[in-house]
């Protein structure tokens, strides 16, 4: 699976008005089981027989749902659309601990480390590419940030450490993601984020190690 194809959810406007967003879903394909059993172009898990296409399983098609729901909602009141918190697919990739993990475990795996700070290390990746990150990584903490940010990464580790959570979709400057987990905590603490290809380039990681994203993570 390409990143670009992995990007291609993700990589939607922030705000403003959805033309044909659920389409897009359809270029995260599976390859199709042993026994040709149609598999969800989200997540790989069994889709719903029946349905007509994209095929997908039970939970996307309660969040497809969900996100006509609230685009009615969006457009009735003349409020305006963001994707981080009000398209489910973003909303659940960001909050996950898969994302979390996919950073805090590959970043240093495909990345180059190219500073320490604050107990973390910052590794690059992407430089000559289309998505260029860096990746600030400690043993519970993650912030993920665009281009050459190696001099805010101070500034977002005491951001990350004693700021007050911010609404999906806004972020600190420089940065589109920083989290930390709690022991014995299922789910990471979302400071900031805001979807793009930064997440996307995460989903392509996380998918390319073999691994399936189950419908909720």
């Amino acid at each position: 699976m390409s990143i670009s194809k992995v990007i291609c959810r993700f990589n939607v406007a922030q705000t403003g008005r959805k033309t044909n967003r659920h389409r897009k879903i359809t270029a995260l394909s599976f390859m199709a089981s042993p026994t040709m059993e149609r598999l969800c172009s989200y997540c790989g898990t069994p889709a719903i027989p029946g349905k007509p296409d994209p095929p997908w399983c039970a939970r996307c098609w309660e969040w497809y749902a969900e996100d006509q729901k609230r685009w009615a909602e969006v457009e009735q009141s003349g409020g305006t659309w963001n994707a981080s918190r009000d398209d489910p697919w973003c909303r659940n990739w960001l909050t996950s601990r898969d994302l979390f993990e996919t950073y805090r475990q590959l970043a240093p795996q495909y990345g180059e480390k190219v500073h320490t700070v604050l107990g973390g290390d910052v590794f690059e990746y992407g430089r000559d590419g289309s998505c260029w990150v860096q990746i600030w990584v400690a043993p519970r903490e993650v912030i993920v940030a665009y281009g050459d940010s190696v001099n805010r990464f101070e500034r977002l580790v005491e951001a990350l450490r004693h700021s007050a959570p911010l609404e999906l979709g806004q972020v600190h400057e420089g940065s589109s993601y920083g989290a930390y987990v709690i022991p014995g905590h299922a789910l990471p603490v979302i400071k900031w984020a805001q979807t793009g290809d930064w997440a996307g380039l995460a989903r392509s990681w996380f998918v390319g190690q073999g691994r399936r994203l189950g419908p909720g993570q």
